[in-house]
């Protein structure tokens, strides 16, 4: 069972979040602050991590975001925002985000989201490593591979 952390400072947001993915069967640590989840970075192991962009005082989603990728580089982070912003997406993308979601989300994008995400960690385990080292191609559309595209490509996977 994977395990994923959810940091939001909305307490409503935060049970929402929490609630669909258990119901997709994870095992979920929400956390209200960015702080808590900058101490929790490289103490604990998750496979994922979900977190909003803006909270309250205190560090950030894009804080968050960078502890992870300082001390737990291999666990993906995707970012949630209430504001739409595609060129701050587009910098936390570059920063090292797996993926971002725009508040209101539609729960099936989420959940499609975090099984993209999850993929490495549920894939099935060749010689002892992690995850299969096979590189996809991308599809006929995809002509360019930019560092935010590196891994996925978002019409056919």
């Amino acid at each position: 069972m994977s395990k994923v952390l959810v940091v939001e400072d909305d307490r409503v947001a935060r049970e929402l979040l929490a609630e669909i993915l258990r119901a997709d069967g994870l095992t979920v640590t929400a956390l209200a602050s960015g702080d808590e989840a900058v101490s929790e970075a490289g103490k604990r192991s998750f496979d994922l991590v979900i977190s909003d962009i803006r909270m309250g005082d205190g560090a950030t989603g894009m804080d968050v975001l960078a502890a992870f990728t300082a001390k737990a580089p291999k666990t993906p982070v995707i970012l949630i925002t209430a504001f739409g912003d595609v060129s701050g997406a587009m910098a936390a993308i570059q920063k090292g985000a797996h993926d971002y979601v725009s508040k209101p989300f539609d729960v099936a994008q989420l959940t499609t989201t975090v099984r993209r995400a999850l993929e490495p960690a549920m894939a099935p385990t060749r010689r002892g490593s992690r995850a299969s080292s096979v590189a996809r191609a991308p599809c006929s559309r995809c002509t360019r591979w930019s560092r935010a595209w590196r891994r996925r490509c978002r019409r056919c996977w």
